[in-house]
């Protein structure tokens, strides 16, 4: 069994293999990663934090051989170093400028070694997160994404996906809502033959074939703007394990772990014993994963009354997850099942609640949690 404490870690010094992160009195960040046992002796995923910027970065790297893993590792070096010289006191949508052109420098970059013979494969996901503070200590993360390594959101014991895979569910999907909402169903299934629709079986078996990737000839990095807050832990993977684990089996091994560093290998371990058991979302992968905590100290932004209550409702005698199957009172008064929670909004605390109709189409409603606890 591999050892899950083993860390590659990219920053300005190169890799290093640190024993213990340092302390920060804002968040606390660790990240691990091991090699399929498909290539031991080589490891394509890569990964980068650095506290002093309030940033980090997963990059699974594609083409096989030296050119995935030279990929990546160009790439976590480069946008590592350039989001570490990101000055303070600029605004959200200049930072937001420079991630975006950090991006696109990178795919260049890797592009150039391509064709200039270095490897003739080379390409890799990239999904980033940079930290702004203001002068009032109210934090948004600022995440760049292209691929289908993913960053994800926990509050209030809640996992939430943030970014939005660049695979077959959005190709086919446009709509963001709708990728939302079939990719949660994806990220769910145990059993796919059972509990999926042959569309999405099909987009099940297809998901890893992602249609963006750093090293192509043209990319448009997707950019997400998240406000986050004390309690909040933020978790960034490769697919080796979102391939493996659900979003649910994910969730429970954040809100079961005391410490960041308890967290990591924690995924890792569960991720690599599913990968072996040979049941359907079992995959032999590099496995990596960076979990950062905001931590619980007085906040004054923590009071703001619509972030206290938006993901998770106290007062309800159930908690609602992606994915649930739940009844619908429709406008008529009747009670429609067939309906399923698809999403959250961060701002009001309503249940984004979705249904697939037989023409293909997908409607939607909002509702408070609060609507639906009577009559589920």
């Amino acid at each position: 069994m591999p050892n899950f404490f083993e860390r590659r870690i990219i920053n300005k010094r190169g890799v290093q293999s640190p024993e213990k992160a340092p302390a920060s009195e804002s968040f606390t960040v660790e990240g691990g990663s091991v090699a399929s046992e498909k290539h031991p002796e080589r490891n394509e995923d890569m990964f980068f934090f650095d506290k002093a910027s309030r940033s980090f970065g997963v990059f699974d790297g594609i083409g096989g051989y030296a050119g995935g893993e030279n990929a990546s590792r160009s790439a976590a070096q480069y946008i590592g170093n350039s989001l570490s010289t990101i000055p303070q006191g600029l605004e959200v949508e200049d930072i937001k400028k420079l991630i975006r052109e950090t991006i696109f420098d990178a795919n260049e970059m890797i592009l150039k070694k391509a064709r200039s013979g270095y490897e003739k494969n080379m390409g890799t996901t990239a999904s980033i997160g940079y930290i702004h503070e203001d002068k009032s200590g109210r934090k948004k993360l600022i995440i760049a994404n292209v691929g289908d390594s993913r960053v994800y959101l926990q509050r209030g014991g809640r996992l939430y996906q943030i970014t939005v895979d660049d695979n077959i569910v959005s190709l086919s999907y446009r709509d963001e809502k709708q990728a939302r909402y079939y990719q949660s169903r994806l990220n769910n299934s145990v059993n796919p033959q059972f509990e999926l629709s042959s569309q999405e079986y099909e987009m099940f078996h297809s998901r890893n074939q992602i249609t963006q990737y750093l090293g192509a000839e043209s990319i448009e990095p997707r950019i997400y703007e998240v406000d986050v807050f004390p309690g909040d832990k933020i978790l960034t993977v490769s697919d080796g394990i979102s391939d493996n684990l659900t979003d649910r089996e994910m969730e429970a091994i954040l809100a079961g772990s005391k410490t960041v560093r308890e967290a990591v290998p924690e995924l890792i371990k569960a991720a690599y014993e599913i990968s072996k058991k040979g049941l359907p979302r079992s995959k032999a992968d590099d496995m990596t994963a960076v979990v950062m905590s905001i931590s619980e100290a007085a906040d004054s932004a923590r009071e703001d009354t619509s972030t206290k209550e938006s993901l998770q409702n106290n007062n309800t005698k159930r908690d609602f997850r992606i994915g649930d199957a739940v009844n619908v009172r429709r406008s008529s008064g009747k009670i429609e099942g067939g309906w399923r929670v698809s999403g959250f909004n961060l701002e009001t605390g309503t249940l984004i609640v979705t249904k697939s109709q037989e023409n293909g189409k997908v409607i939607k409603k909002e509702l408070d949690p609060k609507e639906l606890k009577n009559y589920n």
